[in-house]
């Protein structure tokens, strides 16, 4: 008889303001199933974006499905009460009238409304805290001034559900995904607007060649439009089972730390026994095989498979597990499908970069403002790294769209130096980027930000810079920072203020530098072993072995770690370097 979880579905609503809060619930729900597995429980969080903001191709249909199936809904509000949030609610709200499901909980944040709130969502506020004191259907809310306010207030009333024996019936094997399509766990693409076309497209090419490449250049958002087609019910929702692998060195190093992979497809021994061997082209093969032993149809994504040799050696292989192949590259691979991602179009351009430089209210749609924002877009040829950099600059700065503009062309367009490698001589009389125009870009916004960042941001920054371009979960980075656990919060805000700062970061619950960034920080802040001693030691130690009671193989996670840092330290002869080197 196999061991079964309780599974409990929770709906999370909220308006985009309170994204922070949010991603905390999210890191907070993901760690209370770590500390529950001895209780067979597991808490299924869904999180719908965008449900107030449009750029989504989910429908409001797909949120009210996904609403009637959870046991618990949560609800953040603060400022204003978005339409859809509030028609989750009054569904929610229903169905627990009619049946006592779901279990609903109201969090209000306790804090300064904005200075420049509009009425429409004053009113909306209002609207919402009458319809919870409806006479005979009163709902409390519960107040929080901070995140740590929020989580605790939040696993108060979890464990109260939980003593209760609240979690169960419904059950799942021990063994399987919170969901049967993801066989591991694919980050959210965030924000994605004006793609609609291009995953159609995508889907279109899978369906008539099984093996796509999304290509583009560096910083044109190929990978969240990849992680978008795998989250879309449309076109993610279309497969029995998905597998999401990023490539940072070779492909036979990523297939080999994919330890959820290894878990839900029950070749974990198989594998550990390759391990062993450091056999990671064995590895790879029994992954693929696991796949196509898997019934249905389905889909593996690569992303960031740039070595074109490599992924001509493996195709074969690849082709074999019966897997539809998605791959994200900026390499022309041949016999591969190809769907190039190009820039924006000027509206959704301009809504991207509304979102980073005034977070929560739509573009202008007339005045100067508008005129001069349309100049701006067509001055970085609608490239999504670019606008998504230079919004939050502006913001951060406080520069109205003019003058954010004039410190776009003084710097860039008329600047004869950064122009080297542009033939016509400006940005804006030619069409697109080419990948040295794209770098000159980046090192001047980056320089551009640096002044404004204090010399703990710049350390951390430089740090950052030294890891592999992935993900990175923020308890492991608290680990390779050497951060106390009561400084992880803290230690959190620094990095999401970097990210504000116009880096780009933060990636939901996650944090990765983007590669162009990551390139133009390792040249320009110069780390050596002392300025980066901090991280070099973290990984210095979660490579340690001890013989009386580590298994070898549980370290090869974080072999890729050891790796970058060697590939940046190597020939450096400090003792730190030689520990490290004896470490991997």
């Amino acid at each position: 008889m196999p061991e079964t979880r309780q599974l409990k579905k929770i709906f999370l609503a909220s308006s985009y303001e309170l994204k922070p809060e949010r991603e905390k619930i999210e890191q907070f729900i993901s760690r209370l199933n770590g500390d529950w597995a001895d209780k067979q429980i597991f808490l299924d969080l869904r999180i719908w974006e965008n449900a107030d903001h449009g750029g989504s191709l989910r429908s409001q249909d797909d949120y009210n499905q996904d609403l009637e199936e959870c046991g618990i809904f949560l609800l953040l509000f603060h400022s204003k009460m978005g339409k859809y949030t509030r028609q989750e609610f009054e569904i929610a709200k229903k169905l627990h009238l009619d049946g006592g499901l779901p279990r609903i909980f109201i969090f209000q944040k306790d804090a300064d409304l904005p200075r420049n709130q509009s009425r429409e969502d004053a009113e909306s506020r209002f609207d919402f805290l009458k319809l919870l004191n409806e006479p005979g259907q009163e709902h409390f809310t519960i107040p929080f001034q901070n995140l740590g306010d929020l989580q605790n207030e939040l696993s108060n009333r979890l464990n109260k559900l939980q003593k209760e024996g609240y979690f169960g019936p419904a059950i799942l094997p021990a063994v399987q995904a919170p969901t049967n399509r993801y066989l591991n766990t694919p980050p959210s693409p965030g924000f994605v607007i004006g793609r609609d076309e291009l995953l159609a497209e995508i889907h279109r090419a899978l369906g008539t060649s099984g093996a796509t490449i999304v290509r583009g250049i560096g910083g044109i958002g190929k990978t969240t439009v990849a992680l978008e087609y795998l989250h879309n019910p449309a076109f993610g929702g279309s497969y029995d089972h998905v597998a999401w692998i990023e490539i940072s060195t070779t492909l036979p190093e990523a297939f080999a730390v994919q330890r959820d992979l290894h878990e839900r497809l029950g070749i974990r021994a198989e594998v550990d026994a390759l391990l062993s061997q450091n056999n990671l082209d064995g590895v790879t093969q029994a992954i693929l095989d696991a796949l196509h032993r898997l019934p249905g149809k389905k889909l593996l994504a690569l992303d960031n498979a740039n070595d074109r040799n490599e992924i001509r050696v493996w195709k074969r292989a690849l082709l074999e597990s019966g897997c539809r192949l998605l791959l994200t590259s900026r390499a022309d691979i041949p016999n591969f499908k190809e769907v190039p991602v190009t820039e924006l179009d000027p509206e959704a351009a301009a809504t991207l970069f509304w979102h980073h430089y005034r977070p929560g209210e739509p573009p202008p749609t007339t005045g100067d403002d508008t005129a001069e924002l349309t100049r701006l877009i067509a001055d970085v040829a609608g490239h999504t790294l670019l606008i998504e950099m230079f919004g939050k600059i502006g913001q951060q700065a406080g520069m109205n769209i003019t003058a954010l503009r004039r410190h776009a062309t003084e710097g860039f367009v008329f600047s004869k130096k950064l122009q080297r490698t542009v033939p016509t001589g400006s940005l804006t009389e030619r069409k697109g980027l080419d990948e040295a125009t794209l770098e000159n870009l980046v090192l001047f916004l980056f320089k551009g930000i640096a002044p404004g960042m204090s010399e703990h941001e710049h350390d951390l920054l430089r740090q950052l810079a030294v890891l592999p371009p992935t993900s990175h979960a923020p308890e492991l980075l608290a680990r390779l920072f050497g951060i106390a656990q009561a400084d992880e919060i803290s230690f959190f805000d620094e990095l999401d203020t970097l990210h504000k700062r116009g880096v780009p970061l933060k990636k939901e619950n996650a944090y990765q530098l983007h590669r162009l960034v990551q390139a133009v920080a390792l040249r320009e802040l110069k780390p050596d072993p002392e300025n980066c001693a901090a991280v070099l030691s973290g990984v210095t130690d979660l490579l340690k072995i001890d013989q009386s009671k580590d298994n070898p193989v549980d370290k090869f996670p974080f072999v890729g770690y050891g790796e970058a840092l060697l590939e940046v330290f190597g020939e450096n002869e400090q003792q730190s370097v030689g520990s490290l080197q004896n470490n991997l």
